[in-house]
């Protein structure tokens, strides 16, 4: 999907991960309360990790968290300064398709062509239904060697590897997932940002590495 329109929906959250935020803060959104939808596919809260968060779709989709992830991140040395672009861009499309395929199970936007506008709107339904917006979306961060790796993970239907597209970590992907839902454009925008990409859990977790400052001692 286009970069500008990534998670531009839903109310703004608030600054859930300012830069002060110590290593090791967890924060379980308040939207997944009471509807079962808290469990993630590993231990909660993760062992070992620099952060942790599982947010309703509608609250990722807010717009906010890839720039607080971004400049917290940054504050800790997990990742240079003029990385912090590519960082961000990352995240906003690992969230963005976390959000729209994952938990709304919307294809891409290609299957709505000739009206990309049906798209948009198709999202704009998907989280005015608390059924699918109050669905999780987990983020986990972790120290890896040099690297920092980011996991974005959803409970949806993921996709399945095919035998063209982009290879990614030893897998070639194209758009069999959810409907057709990843078109494997936004998959190469990511890889082309990170240090490493690798998919897991049947294309429901998407680790993305980077970089890690390296501090004088």
């Amino acid at each position: 999907m286009p970069i500008d329109r990534a998670i531009a929906w839903g109310a703004r959250p608030p600054e859930m991960v300012p830069p002060s935020a110590p290593l090791g803060t967890v924060h379980l959104d308040p939207e997944l309360q009471g509807t079962g939808n808290g469990a993630l596919p590993w231990p909660w809260p993760p062992r070992r990790a620099l952060l942790a968060l599982a947010l309703a779709a509608r609250t990722v989709a807010g717009g906010l968290l890839p720039d607080q992830l971004t400049r917290w991140g940054r504050a800790h040395g997990l990742w240079a300064e003029d990385a912090a672009a590519a960082v961000e861009t990352a995240l906003a499309e690992a969230l963005a398709n976390a959000v729209v395929h994952g938990c709304l199970g919307l294809p891409g936007m290609a299957a709505f062509q000739p009206d990309p506008q049906a798209y948009f709107d198709a999202v704009d339904a998907g989280l005015a239904d608390d059924r699918l917006a109050r669905r999780p979306v987990f983020l986990v961060v972790r120290r890896c060697v040099r690297l920092t790796v980011v996991h974005v993970a959803d409970r949806g239907a993921g996709f399945r590897p095919a035998v063209s597209g982009l290879a990614v970590s030893g897998l070639a992907l194209t758009g069999s997932g959810v409907a057709g839902a990843v078109s494997g454009r936004g998959l190469a925008l990511i890889r082309g940002l990170t240090r490493r990409m690798r998919l897991s859990d049947g294309g429901r977790r998407i680790s993305l590495s980077f970089l890690r400052v390296e501090r004088e001692p």
